[in-house]
C-alpha cells in the first residue's frame, strides 16, 4: 500500500476507534535512510511513510490513538520471490551489511507490530521500529 492509502486508511478508521484509544501500526522500509541510486520512486515514497507517520502520532494523540511503524529491509517473500530480487546478487548485497546475516523475515517484522500493538508499548508514539534482520 503506498503513502496516500495508509493516509486514506487512518483517516477511514478513526471513527471506528473506542474511547479508549489504540494503535495504528504502519509498515515501511529502512530503505528511505540509505536511498540507493535507481531507487528515487520507491525511496521517495517510503520517506513519505515515515513523515505521515510523524505527523499522524501527533495529531492522533489527543484521542489516544498510537501511530508507531515497523522498517524492516529486504525479506524473503512472495514479492521478493516474484521479482527476482530473492536468492540473487540483491540478496547477497543486503546481507552483507545486515548485523545477522541474513535477511529479515516475516516472523521478525511480525513480533514488532505485537510488541507496538501490546500495551507494554503505550508509551511508543511515531518512532519507526527496524526489526531484528534488517540491514543498518
Amino acid at each position: 500500500m503506498d503513502f496516500f492509502g495508509k493516509l486514506l486508511a487512518a483517516r477511514m478508521t478513526f471513527p471506528l476507534f473506542p474511547a479508549k484509544g489504540g494503535s495504528i501500526i504502519n509498515i515501511g522500509s529502512t530503505v528511505s535512510t540509505p536511498a540507493p541510486a535507481d531507487a528515487a520512486f520507491y525511496v521517495g515514497t517510503r520517506g513519505l511513510v515515515d513523515s505521515i507517520l510523524k505527523s499522524m502520532a501527533k495529531e492522533f494523540a489527543a484521542w489516544r490513538i498510537s501511530v508507531d511503524g515497523v522498517n524492516p529491509s529486504f525479506v524473503v517473500a512472495e514479492g521478493t520471490r516474484s521479482g527476482g530480487l530473492a536468492g540473487g546478487p540483491f540478496e547477497e548485497t543486503v546481507v552483507a551489511f545486515t548485523p545477522l546475516g541474513r535477511t529479515g523475515e516475516l516472523e521478525d517484522i511480525a513480533a514488532a507490530v505485537a510488541s507496538l500493538a501490546s500495551h507494554e508499548a503505550s508509551g511508543s508514539q511515531g518512532n519507526p521500529v527496524v526489526p531484528r534482520g534488517s540491514a543498518m
